[in-house]
């Protein structure tokens, strides 16, 4: 019994060891503002990589991730609704702006990967069924120790 509850738990605790996700916030008018987060797994850690890009120099920034946190966004990201996300890109009353910015997460494993590209995805997100897609990205940001105001 001992042994099937502790195969049992370092099973779902290793669940997410292959998944990367990647956050990029992208400005149509600000590219200096512009800011890429990457979620990934390396040997026993888990990392948080933020960078900065369209400055004179790239800024990056590694944070060490708990496994649980890991595994938590993992669940965030694996958990999106494709049908929600398209579901604000009705092409009966499409949304179109000229500036604002871009959010693109990309769920990946080994060389396979989905990604979303939602514009202004703060902006009516409860009619536009984005209200999980906004939470994965915020607790991305909040794990970088950002403000997630800042960033969307």
């Amino acid at each position: 019994m001992v042994i099937l509850i502790l195969l049992c738990s370092n099973m779902c605790y290793a669940q997410y060891d292959y998944v990367k996700i990647k956050l990029c916030a992208y400005y149509a008018l600000r590219h200096d503002k512009d800011i890429e987060f990457e979620l990934y797994q390396k040997k026993d850690s888990s990392y948080l990589k933020v960078k900065r890009v369209g400055q004179a120099s790239d800024i990056d920034t590694l944070y060490i991730v708990s496994r649980a946190k890991f595994n938590e966004i993992s669940q965030m990201a694996l958990s999106l609704s494709a049908t929600d996300i398209l579901y604000g890109m009705n092409p009966d009353n499409p949304l179109i702006w000229n500036d604002g910015m871009s959010c693109v997460v990309e769920i990946g494993v080994f060389s396979e990967s989905i990604k979303y590209v939602v514009r202004n995805p703060s902006s009516e997100t409860d009619k536009r069924r984005l209200r999980a897609f906004v939470q994965l990205c915020k607790e991305i940001i909040l794990t970088a120790k950002m403000n997630p105001k800042k960033v969307l």
